[in-house]
C-alpha cells in the first residue's frame, strides 16, 4: 500500500532498526533496499547530536506514548547532501500493549526550508542595511503597531520611554499630523514635520501594497532634522543682523554723502538759474543725477531689509517691491493680495 505513495514511508522495530519502507524512502536518501534493511534510523541522521536526541529523547517517548507528530529531523542523503524532513508516526501494539512496530511517513521540506533561510539571509542583509543609516525607519501593519523598526528607531523609542512595539515615532503628535495616519486613509504617499520629545522630526509614510491592490502596511521614515533647522535659523539671523548691518553703513556713510551732495547741488543750479548762467542747465542735470542714485541707494536699502515683523510685515515688502521696480524700471508693475495672509 505504501509502495505507491507519494510520501517516504519507515517502520522501525522496537529498537528503532528500519525493517519495512517504501521506494520514496529509496528515493529520499538515495540508499538501495539492502543498505537501508535492517540499518538504524540513527544512520541516516546528519548531526551527531540529532543521534543521541532519537536515541535517548524521542524514540523512547515515541514508543512509550505510541505518537509522534512534526518532529522534525534532518537526514543524510547518500551522496552526503542535508535533507530536512517532518516525521508524523504511530505505534503499533499487541493485545497485550506490547510494541510490534512503527508506522511513520516523512515529509520532505528540504525546498521549503532552504527558500525559508534564504529569505532570512536576505531579511538579514536588509536590516544591516537599514541599521547603518541615520533616519528612523519602521513598518506598521493594519492595526497601526510597528511589527519591526531599524535601530536607530529602536534605540530613540527606547530612550524616548515608547514601547517599540506599539507606538509611532510621533505619538505625542496630534493624529490629525501624522504621515502614516494619511497613509492609512488614502494609501498614498504622504510627509510632513512633527515634533517628538522635544526634537523635530522630517517623516514619510509610503504605502505597502499586496498584489490585489489591498494595503498591508505602511512604511515610516522620520529625520531628526533638529539640528539642521536650529542651523537655518541661525544662519537667517546672521544674515539678517549682516544686512542690516552693510544697510546701516550704505545709510550713514553713502546715504549721507548723497544727500549733502543733493543739497549742494540744489543750491548751486538756484544760483546759476538767479544770473541765467548757461551752466545752470548743467547744474538742473546734476540735481537730477543725483536724486536718482539717491533712489537707487534707497532701493538697495529696501532690499537688503528682510520682511518686516508683525501679520502684514510680507505685505508690506511686497508692496514696497512692487514700488520699487516700478520706480527703478519706470514699467508697469502690479501687486494684488487675493486674500488676508494670517
Amino acid at each position: 500500500m505504501f509502495d505507491n505513495i507519494p510520501l517516504a514511508y519507515m517502520s522501525m522495530d522496537e529498537n528503532a532498526a528500519i525493517i519495512d519502507f517504501n521506494n520514496a524512502f529509496s528515493e529520499l536518501t538515495g540508499y538501495s533496499y539492502e543498505e537501508v534493511y535492517r540499518k538504524p534510523f540513527a544512520f541516516f541522521l546528519y548531526d551527531k547530536k540529532d543521534v543521541e536526541y532519537h536515541i535517548n529523547v524521542t524514540f523512547p517517548r515515541f514508543k512509550r506514548k505510541g505518537l509522534s507528530r512534526n518532529q522534525p529531523w534532518k537526514l543524510k542523503h547518500k551522496s552526503g547532501r542535508e535533507i530536512y524532513v517532518i516525521v508524523h508516526g504511530n505505534v503499533r501494539y499487541d493485545n497485550d500493549g506490547h510494541f510490534i512496530q512503527t508506522h511513520c511517513l516523512i515529509v520532505d521540506v528540504t525546498e521549503q526550508r532552504l527558500a525559508r533561510e534564504e529569505c532570512q539571509r536576505a531579511e538579514s542583509k536588509a536590516q544591516l542595511i537599514l541599521d547603518v543609516i541615520s533616519e528612523r525607519v519602521t513598518f506598521h501593519d493594519r492595526a497601526h503597531h510597528i511589527l519591526w523598526a531599524n535601530k536607530n528607531a529602536r534605540s530613540n523609542a527606547t530612550n524616548a520611554g515608547i514601547p517599540t512595539q506599539q507606538s509611532c515615532v510621533n505619538e505625542q503628535d496630534s493624529c490629525d499630523k501624522c504621515p502614516v495616519n494619511r497613509v492609512f486613509k488614502d494609501s498614498k504617499a504622504a510627509f510632513g514635520e512633527v515634533q517628538v520629545q522635544g526634537r523635530l522630526l522630517q517623516v514619510s509614510a509610503y504605502p505597502v501594497v499586496e498584489d490585489n491592490g489591498e494595503l498591508s502596511g505602511v512604511v515610516q521614515v522620520a529625520r531628526d532634522i533638529t539640528e539642521q533647522r536650529n542651523l537655518e535659523i541661525e544662519l537667517l539671523r546672521l544674515s539678517t543682523n549682516e544686512r542690516r548691518r552693510i544697510g546701516g553703513d550704505l545709510h550713514d556713510g553713502v546715504g549721507q554723502e548723497l544727500t549733502g551732495l543733493s543739497f549742494l547741488a540744489s543750491a548751486m543750479a538756484n544760483q546759476l538759474q538767479g544770473r541765467g548762467d548757461p551752466l545752470s542747465e548743467l547744474a538742473d542735470k546734476i540735481v537730477e543725477t543725483v536724486g536718482r542714485a539717491r533712489q537707487r541707494m534707497y532701493n538697495v536699502l529696501q532690499g537688503l531689509s528682510h520682511v518686516p515683523e508683525g501679520p502684514d510685515g510680507l505685505t508690506k515688502a511686497l508692496s514696497s517691491l512692487q514700488q520699487s521696480v516700478q520706480d527703478l524700471y519706470d514699467i508697469d508693475c502690479y501687486f494684488q493680495q487675493p486674500r488676508h495672509i494670517a
